[in-house]
């Protein structure tokens, strides 16, 4: 948990939401949103990120599966590295998108 001020210096975007006290209850938790969501999903995880570890991440992804209906659809690709998003994934969401839109 950090504050609006503490990760304005990171040099990615992310939903500040998750880590500002108070604002996941406005916007619901994220199992909510898989709820709602039951359809094509991509998560793309670096396997040295620091903020998000790959064994949390996998864990997320196991565990949202049981929560599709069709669990295939809930899709992880993984890559060596820090957190990023390199050519290897950006070509993965490529394929992601064609495939699913």
């Amino acid at each position: 948990v950090g504050s609006l001020r503490s990760v304005s210096g990171i040099p990615y975007v992310h939903n500040p939401a998750w880590l500002v006290p108070g604002l996941k209850k406005e916007i619901g938790e994220l199992h909510e949103l898989c709820r709602l969501i039951d359809r094509p999903f991509l998560v793309c995880a670096a396997t040295k990120d620091e903020e998000f570890t790959i064994k949390g991440v996998a864990e997320f992804v196991e565990w949202g599966r049981k929560l599709y209906q069709n669990p295939s659809q809930l899709e992880l690709h993984t890559f060596e590295g820090p957190h990023s998003f390199p050519t290897s994934a950006r070509e993965n969401a490529y394929q992601f998108l064609e495939r699913t839109i």
